[in-house]
């Protein structure tokens, strides 16, 4: 009896090798976007003021899609559907890059990039805790499939640092739209639980009151000042480096280093 009771909080191991495969996949797509893309950005005429802007209005749009989007599922009742179609989209979106020839063509497709990122961050997270719910190992199981993304990150910089010609302007982008769109297929081998339908689910209204309790504000503070300098340094450190005429070789192997320690 203890058996068969075991059996059935343990998460599919599919899920699990799906949604591994889609951080890693998804990650090195990243590996290629916070090293190269802003010296990409560089050599299509943008400052670094715009350059910066470009990076917080990504954020932005991912920040107004996420609860949104949590909601939309739940409503759907399906995670996956809308992960898988977000990866697509983000991938044809990097595509579009080229095309790209003025500061407000980027400004448009850096807000759909990053609505339709966060989407998928959301849902895929959303995926984990659903399948993991009833083990009482969340934390584990998020942990041990999300360090396929450090894995993919450093791997894919790694490969980059042997063949930098695979961030030219002709290898940049096509290489992008792959990952992301080799990290939807993955997702779409995730058979989806239906755990979330019978949770309790939090009220928009309900965050002031979270807010005031002491230690989640510390926390939000805390985790709000990483991001910001995180995000200066993603989006800057690679047209700094290259300005000191580092090599692509050398940039890829600090961003590897860099996400070494986590």
């Amino acid at each position: 009896m203890q058996l068969i009771e075991a059996a059935a909080v343990t998460p599919p191991s599919r899920n699990r090798r799906g949604l591994s495969a889609h951080y890693f996949f998804s990650f090195a797509a990243i590996g290629f976007t916070v090293a190269f893309l802003p010296l990409f950005l560089r050599s299509k005429g943008l400052t670094l003021t715009q350059i910066g802007s470009l990076s917080a209005i990504y954020a932005l749009a991912g920040a107004c899609m996420q609860i949104p989007v949590g909601a939309l599922s739940d409503k759907l009742g399906s995670r996956k559907i809308l992960s898988v179609t977000a990866s697509l989209l983000l991938g044809v979106n990097y595509l579009m890059f080229n095309r790209a020839s003025q500061f407000s063509h980027f400004l448009l497709l850096y807000f759909v990039g990053g609505a339709l990122f966060y989407t998928v961050a959301t849902l895929t997270s959303a995926l984990i805790s659903d399948w993991t719910a009833k083990t009482g190992n969340t934390g584990h199981y998020y942990g041990t499939t999300r360090i396929w993304g450090s894995i993919g990150f450093i791997v894919t910089l790694a490969i980059v640092s042997k063949f930098p010609t695979l961030t030219g302007g002709k290898n940049l982008l096509p290489m992008v739209a792959l990952l992301f769109w080799f990290s939807g297929l993955c997702i779409s081998t995730v058979v989806e639980s239906k755990e979330h339908e019978h949770r309790p689910h939090a009220a928009v209204n309900g965050v002031p009151k979270l807010l005031r309790k002491p230690n989640l504000a510390l926390f939000l503070v805390t985790f709000f000042l990483y991001r910001t300098c995180e995000g200066v340094g993603m989006s800057f450190l690679s047209i700094y480096l290259d300005s000191l005429h580092a090599s692509r070789s050398l940039i890829a192997l600090a961003f590897a280093w860099n996400a070494m320690v986590e």
